[in-house]
C-alpha cells in the first residue's frame, strides 16, 4: 500500500511537501486539478490522485494531512489507514500579525515532518539536467501586497549580463510581456496553464529572484540559488525555510500578514516601496555560484 498525502493548494504549500515525498514512497499524492502536473514530478510519487476527476484510493499504510482544512479532513475520512495531520499553528501566527510577538512557528517544512514522522530531504528536491546562465525572475504574487515594483525587476534585469527568464501563470501575462518588453530581447517570458515550459526553463537558470510566491519556491526546489523579497510575510513566520536568501527591510509592522493581502495596512507599502535595487542586487549577486 502506497502512503498518502493530502495537499490540495497552494502552489508553494505544495512545492515544500517534496522535501519529504521520497522518505514516504511509494505516495500516492491529492492535491487540486492545477497542481498534477508539477506535483507527479515529486520523488516518491507514484500516482497523483484529483478529487474532483479521480477515484480516490480506498485504503493506505498511512494518511499524512498536510493540509488539515474541512476539506482535506473529508477526504482522509474515506480512505482507512493511520491518520497524521499537520499541526497549522493559526493562533502564533496570528499573534505575530496582531501583536508582533516574538515568538514564531516552526517552518512548513519542519511541520510537513512532524505531521508524517520522517526527515527532510537536501535540497535540490527536484531533478534538471543543466545548469544554465539566465536570470529566473518571479514578479507576481497572488497578494498584490507581495509584490515589489515592476520597475525594480527590470533595473535588475538590466544590471544582468546574460538571458533573463520571467515566469507567471496565466491570468498574468499582460504583465509578464509588459516586463519583457520593457527588459528588451535577451528577456522572455513564461506565463502557461500548468508547468511544462516553466519546468524546462529550469535547466537555463543560474539564479533565481521573485516575491514570496509558489514559483520562487519552485525555483528553490530545483536547486536553484534562489532570493526571495519579502514585505507583508516574513521567513521567520515559517514560509521561506531558506532565511540566509532574503532581501527585507527590518520594519516594526512587519509581519502585517499571514499571507499578504490587497493594500497595505498603514497605507505607504513602505516594506516593497523602500527596498532598493542596489540592496537587492547586492544580495542577488552574492548568491551567485
Amino acid at each position: 500500500m502506497s502512503t498518502v498525502v493530502i495537499r490540495l493548494s497552494s502552489l508553494g504549500d505544495i512545492v515544500l511537501s517534496a522535501s519529504i515525498t521520497q522518505a514516504l514512497a511509494p505516495v500516492t499524492y491529492i492535491t487540486d486539478s492545477k497542481y498534477r502536473e508539477i506535483v507527479s514530478h515529486f520523488p516518491g510519487v507514484d500516482t497523483v490522485c484529483v478529487p474532483t476527476e479521480d477515484p480516490l484510493p480506498t485504503t493506505a499504510n498511512k494518511i499524512v494531512d498536510l493540509h488539515s482544512n474541512w476539506r482535506s479532513f473529508w477526504i482522509r475520512k474515506r480512505i482507512k489507514g493511520p491518520t497524521h495531520a499537520i499541526k497549522r499553528f493559526d493562533w502564533l501566527r496570528r499573534k505575530r500579525v496582531w501583536l508582533k510577538t516574538k515568538d514564531v512557528p516552526p517552518s512548513v517544512m519542519m511541520r510537513y515532518a512532524a505531521a508524517a514522522g520522517v526527515k527532510t530531504s537536501a535540497l535540490p528536491w527536484l531533478s534538471r539536467n543543466n545548469v544554465g546562465s539566465s536570470l529566473v525572475i518571479c514578479p507576481t504574487a497572488q497578494h498584490r501586497t507581495k509584490i515589489w515594483p515592476m520597475f525594480k525587476y527590470i533595473e535588475i534585469a538590466q544590471k544582468w549580463s546574460g538571458g533573463v527568464i520571467v515566469l507567471g501563470g496565466p491570468s498574468e501575462r499582460l504583465f509578464i510581456n509588459q516586463m519583457v518588453d520593457a527588459i528588451g530581447p535577451k528577456a522572455r517570458g513564461i506565463s502557461e496553464l500548468g508547468f511544462t515550459q516553466t519546468i524546462l526553463a529550469m535547466n537555463d537558470a543560474k539564479v533565481a529572484i521573485g516575491n514570496d510566491s509558489g514559483l520562487t519556491h519552485l525555483c528553490r526546489a530545483f536547486g536553484i540559488p534562489t532570493l526571495v523579497i519579502m514585505g507583508p510575510t516574513t521567513a521567520q513566520d515559517g514560509f521561506w525555510p531558506h532565511a540566509s536568501s532574503t532581501a527585507a527591510l527590518p520594519l516594526y509592522c512587519r509581519p502585517c500578514s499571514r499571507h499578504g493581502g490587497p493594500e497595505c495596512p498603514i497605507g505607504d507599502h513602505y516594506c516593497m516601496e523602500n527596498l532598493t535595487v542596489s540592496d537587492v542586487w547586492q544580495k542577488l549577486v552574492a548568491l551567485q555560484p
